[in-house]
């Protein structure tokens, strides 16, 4: 179905072969744009009215929107009206960082992976509906118009996750400040920063949001006075960033690690975990193991299964006993992953181990 966030009260309606209703004027608008978003599993009919509604809060604030929905391939079509920005520079720009958003909130929102491809600017709608080549993903996407060399841009992330790294957040803007000297496209190249700042704190603190990196930032403002909006944006980013503690703000995946390691007998699930500190499930899986390499649930057998070889070694304990000390309340299902884990059951292994210990 085609729906439109501002110009139908009626969200249903037919899709046209070739855009004809009175909400498809292509001198409405400076450019239409298609977007496609994927996922990697199927969507029930509640999940699907419901992203629908979350693509359509989230776009419709850069024109009108409509959207083709394809159920069985768990995936949209999206056909945006740009009526905000008559600047490509700016509707470029506008429209990754709601796609960066909206592909936050649907991962969030959802267990499974999610995918934002984002298609060229036509000149009309009929142009956008025809047009089904995307090359590249929303965050890669954003490149195509920025006019920093990849090296450059590269060298600058690099400073900048330094920066983030080392918490020396004064020097961000005089990393800015220098790379602007003898540019001759200040404008564009302070809008090329954008990316390259979001990235620098993503790849630091991939457990944080981003409406948290850009707090401070005045799109407004960075239209119509774009090195006054950066240094305001960087104040503001730093002065929050400097006011919260590295362990209460910065380190949830840490006090979860701590937590397990200090009590891995406790029946740990993302959704338990997530309640306690604030996160998804989704949001907390993608988290733990962007920081630590492994998925949590990888991470508690890893810790359960050395604390059922202390316990194997250094006690005299049943089977069972250990078994339910480890989070295992059924000794069979201990013992199943005891043995996948580390090749020989737990009775051999301890059996092994206090033979080795009478050895001379």
């Amino acid at each position: 179905m085609l729906s439109s966030g501002l110009s139908h009260d009626n969200t249903d309606q037919p899709i046209p072969g070739v855009p004809d209703d009175e909400c498809f004027h292509d001198d409405q608008g400076y450019a239409w744009q298609s977007l496609r978003i994927s996922f990697e599993h199927q969507l029930s009919q509640e999940t699907l009215s419901k992203n629908t509604q979350s693509i359509l809060a989230m776009l419709r604030l850069l024109g009108p929107v409509y959207i083709q929905s394809y159920p069985m391939e768990s995936s949209f079509r999206i056909l945006v009206c740009h009526t905000c920005y008559p600047a490509l520079l700016h509707r470029v720009t506008s429209i990754w960082l709601h796609c960066v958003a909206l592909l936050e909130e649907l991962i969030a929102d959802d267990e499974q992976h999610v995918e934002v491809f984002l298609g060229n600017e036509t000149r009309s709608a009929e142009e956008s509906l025809q047009n089904d080549q995307y090359q590249q993903s929303a965050y890669d996407w954003i490149y195509e118009y920025s006019v920093i060399p990849e090296d450059e841009r590269n060298a600058l992330r690099k400073q900048i996750e330094t920066v983030f790294k080392k918490r020396c957040f004064r020097h961000l803007g005089a990393i800015l400040l220098r790379d602007m000297r003898n540019s001759s496209s200040l404008s564009a190249r302070c809008f090329s920063y954008i990316p390259i700042i979001l990235e620098g704190f993503w790849y630091t603190y991939p457990d944080l949001p981003t409406s948290i990196c850009l707090h401070g930032f005045d799109f407004s403002l960075m239209i119509r006075r774009p090195r006054e909006a950066l240094r305001v944006w960087i104040r503001a980013l730093s002065t929050y960033l400097r006011s919260a503690t590295a362990g209460d703000s910065f380190s949830p995946i840490a006090r979860i690690q701590q937590s397990v390691y200090a009590d891995c007998s406790l029946p740990y699930t993302l959704k338990s975990i997530g309640e306690e500190i604030g996160l998804s499930p989704a949001y907390l899986c993608r988290t733990f193991h962007a920081q630590t390499g492994e998925s949590f649930s990888v991470f508690l057998t890893r810790v359960r299964m050395l604390h059922a070889k202390q316990l194997l070694t250094d006690s005299s304990l049943s089977i069972q006993e250990i078994a339910r000390l480890c989070g295992y309340p059924s000794k069979s299902y201990f013992t199943l992953v005891f043995t996948n884990m580390e090749g020989v059951s737990p009775e051999a292994y301890m059996l092994r181990v206090r033979e080795q210990s009478k050895a001379p």
